[in-house]
């Protein structure tokens, strides 16, 4: 910014100690003003404003959980773990758990220094450290599963505690499978969980969770999340679930913002095959809709559900036999739905 010299509200003169002028030359200048920015600072979007507060930590959740995109303007402020470094070069759970602690004032707030972008894809790897001997374990159960049905999937941390925040992806079969929802587990009833379905049709699903700043969960095994996939597999099978990298880092952070040593156990769901009972067929009477299969093949079972996908329960009415045909009729209300017979 320039500053010149002007003659209001004062007349500019230089006067000798007898009061007489003396001729001078006047020289303008200039002032730069740099912009001043902090660690950790990401919200309000893009710029920041200043001040590290919980809207810096939310943020940088989005940021960790690929909600939100990060520019090249952002990045040296978002990546701001290990802050003896100020970054290294990814964003993962240790940034968003630094930004709460900046947030807390647990740390002082620090100037933006450090990487200015991304390292390597290759290097990202090896940022989620993986070690033979810590018995910290994220884990995804075995499940055994019926076709056609939804189940739910817990993640489990064997923790040794000091965990405050865990980032992974999992990778599943979409052909076989499909995500419905995410929960939180019933050891991260106060946490704070994002969740990225942007790619779940394609397979891809990542998490990220972190409790308040300074928690940290107990020792043992802990369940923090709680997935619930559909099964579209039409026959008997196997299907893997695999922890990755993308869309988020796979990391454990301690409350101090530091990475912590994790071993993750992949799965295998298996589908058990429905015995196949006899035909289904039905017919309109009045106002009713009526079902009816052969009485000859005992002990099958009425079953309804709303849509493809969506839970199947007992229709909980007793067949009469008549003709030889199990028949049970049901009043039609409007709403869709899909029948079947199951056998225990």
């Amino acid at each position: 910014m320039p500053v010149y010299f002007g003659d209001t509200p004062t007349l500019r003169q230089v006067s000798d100690t007898l009061a007489r002028p003396v001729r001078a030359e006047y020289e303008a200048g200039s002032v730069n003003i740099n912009r001043f920015v902090f660690e950790g600072d990401v919200a309000p979007r893009p710029g920041g404003d200043l001040h590290l507060s919980v809207i810096d930590w939310v943020q940088l959740g989005r940021f960790v959980a690929a909600l939100d995109e990060v520019t090249d303007e952002e990045f040296q402020r978002s990546d701001c773990a290990p802050r003896a470094t100020l970054g290294n070069g990814v964003i993962s759970v240790t940034d968003w758990v630094q930004a709460g602690r900046y947030a807390a004032g647990l740390d002082p707030i620090t100037a933006a220094g450090g990487p200015v972008a991304p390292v390597a894809p290759t290097a990202r790897v090896a940022a989620a450290p993986l070690t033979a001997g810590s018995t910290r374990v994220l884990s995804l159960p075995n499940i055994n599963v019926s076709q056609a049905a939804q189940f739910t999937a817990p993640i489990w941390l064997e923790a040794e505690g000091n965990e405050n925040a865990v980032g992974f992806s999992l990778w599943f079969d979409a052909a076989k499978i499909a995500f419905v929802s995410a929960g939180k587990g019933s050891s991260a009833s106060n946490a704070l969980l994002n969740v990225n379905s942007n790619q779940s049709a394609s397979g891809t699903l990542g998490i990220a969770l972190a409790l308040p700043t300074g928690s940290s969960f107990a020792s043992g095994s802990r369940q923090i999340v709680l997935l619930t996939f559909s099964t579209l597999a039409h026959s008997p099978g196997t299907s893997p679930v695999s922890f990755a990298n993308a869309p988020v880092l796979r990391e454990v952070s301690d409350t101090q913002a530091n990475a912590l040593p994790c071993n993750y156990s992949d799965a295998t769901i298996t589908f058990s095959g429905v015995t196949a009972g006899p035909p289904l067929s039905l017919s309109r009477s009045g106002s009713n809709l009526v079902l009816y299969w052969t009485a000859s093949e005992s002990g099958f079972e009425l079953e309804r559900a709303d849509s493809l996908g969506a839970p199947w329960t007992k229709v909980g009415i007793t067949p009469i036999s008549i003709g030889g045909q199990n028949i049970v009729s049901l009043p039609m209300n409007g709403a869709g739905g899909y029948f079947r017979l199951s056998k225990p």
